[in-house]
């Protein structure tokens, strides 16, 4: 499995991404050459708030690039097909967490960390 150079490098990572390609990959498991990301669980971060996703974007644009020419991803054809045609949710936009209470802002940190996914029983 072969994930993307998400640095800023021009050659070799995602320097020439719009913002709306990082979002549709993050939130709705869409790559940037419009195939399906896989094993990244972009269910998970469909809670992220605009706002804490523009600001991880941001982070992602300011580390130092990293030149770093991947293999390109090669799956069966039939598991390449069956991520091709996965649903997926086109998600415009989410508001800003409840921050009334640490109880709220815990829930949105747990569900966007998908940490139930383990640990419930």
């Amino acid at each position: 499995m072969i994930a993307p150079n998400i640095s800023p490098d021009p050659e070799t990572g995602a320097d020439k991404w719009s913002d709306d390609m990082f979002v549709r990959s993050i939130r709705e498991g869409v790559g940037h050459d419009g195939r399906a990301v896989t094993y990244m669980p972009y269910w998970t971060f469909a809670s992220l708030s605009d706002e804490d996703l523009a600001s991880a974007i941001e982070y992602l644009r300011s580390v130092p690039p990293i030149k770093n020419k991947l293999p390109q991803r090669y799956m069966s054809e039939e598991f390449e097909k069956s991520m091709q045609d996965e649903p997926r949710m086109r998600i415009d936009a989410v508001p800003e967490p409840d921050n009334s209470s640490n109880l709220a802002i815990g829930k949105y940190l747990i569900t966007i960390g998908e940490c139930e996914g383990c640990h419930t029983g």
